[in-house]
């Protein structure tokens, strides 16, 4: 009997599975690896704006992030963002989410009923508003500080060539460099579910 072609099905299939084998080692080597992002960033979220949080539930969170920002990765899409770039602003974002959720989810559905009857910006305008600051603001901590510089004389609104003389290059320099920067600091808004039209 020939048994050629179950061999081969098999051979493919132990093939298939050593990849799968080598690719979570892979995932958890970088997950251990990169530890010391998530420490970092729930330390300093502790010492800012979630003091009352224990350390713990912060990292805990950031974790979380942590291993959604190394599943979402792509090197091919990322338009040069390092990793670790990526991952903080996962992890940060992941911890600022969690806590932010579970703060509004403690206001009573009344009070948001009200605020929808009134004039002017609701309580939930105001709150997807100051998030999209948040987050904007965390984008350009993210950047590199040239490309940060860039791309805030770029939403200031400042002349090309205003922008070329702060940055002490040439204008062609500044226009390359600002379009780095905005399409780093889309990728990093995308990732937050924020559209970079009008944004950056």
């Amino acid at each position: 009997m020939d048994r050629g072609p179950r061999r081969g099905v098999r051979s493919r299939k132990e093939a298939r599975t050593g990849k799968e084998e080598k690719n979570r080692q892979a995932r958890e080597a970088l997950i251990l690896e990169h530890q010391g992002i998530v420490e970092t960033q729930a330390r300093r979220l502790h010492q800012s704006s979630f003091s009352h949080i224990p350390l713990e539930d912060l990292q805990q969170d950031g974790q979380i992030g942590l291993i959604q920002g190394i599943d979402s990765y792509d090197p091919a899409q990322s338009k040069g963002l390092p990793l670790t770039v990526w991952l903080r602003f996962k992890i940060r974002g992941a911890v600022i989410d969690r806590h932010r959720r579970r703060h509004y989810r403690n206001e009573t559905s009344d009070q948001l009923d009200t605020d929808e009857r009134v004039d002017g910006p609701t309580h939930s305008d105001l709150v997807a508003k100051a998030d999209r600051v948040r987050i904007l603001r965390q984008v350009l901590n993210l950047l590199a500080p040239r490309e940060r510089l860039a791309l805030q004389t770029y939403l200031s609104g400042i002349t090309l060539r205003e922008a070329a003389a702060k940055l002490g290059i040439t204008e062609s320099a500044t226009c390359l460099l600002r379009q780095r920067a905005r399409t780093q600091a889309a990728v990093l808004l995308g990732a937050a579910g924020i559209t970079s039209q009008g944004a950056v």
